[in-house]
């Protein structure tokens, strides 16, 4: 049982750097960690000898006025790109491009900037877990658990 975050997540921020570094240095480095679609963790669960499966995916939207609050808010929850070959720091031009970027493609009505995170949700059993006694197969019944009840009493 677990959640992680969903292939959308933080896809404006993701576009934008990436816009940005191609109109700047003619290429795009890894800014966002790479995340997963629903389908190929279901796979890999699955793979890993997983059954009974439950996967269920929630999209929040948060506002922010720049994206520089969504930054520091990333940084703060400790989630920085988890990419073995990011650079440590995102250059100065490429940022304030990316700022105006996301602003231009991804604002609302009220010049917010909407961002996207994709949290996927999942359940699965290994075959190896307890499984359910067969129907009839108990040595008490419901109508003696007052009687174990009260016996185990402190």
């Amino acid at each position: 049982m677990g959640c992680l975050y969903g292939e959308k997540t933080l896809h404006e921020l993701r576009s934008s750097l990436q816009l940005a570094e191609i109109n700047l240095h003619g290429g795009m480095l890894n800014h966002i960690s790479p995340f997963t679609t629903a389908a190929d963790f279901g796979s890999l669960l699955q793979n890993s000898g997983y059954s009974l499966i439950t996967l269920d995916i929630e999209k929040f939207v948060i506002n922010y006025t720049t994206i520089f609050q969504l930054i520091r808010d990333l940084k703060g929850m400790g989630e920085s790109s988890c990419c073995y070959d990011r650079p440590s720091v995102i250059n100065k031009n490429v940022l304030f491009s990316a700022a105006a970027i996301i602003l231009e493609l991804y604002k609302n009505d009220k010049h917010i900037v909407e961002s996207t995170f994709d949290v996927l949700y999942f359940i699965a059993w290994k075959d190896d877990e307890v499984k359910p006694k067969k129907r009839g197969s108990a040595t008490s019944s419901f109508k003696d658990l007052s009687k174990i009840l009260d016996n185990n009493k402190l």
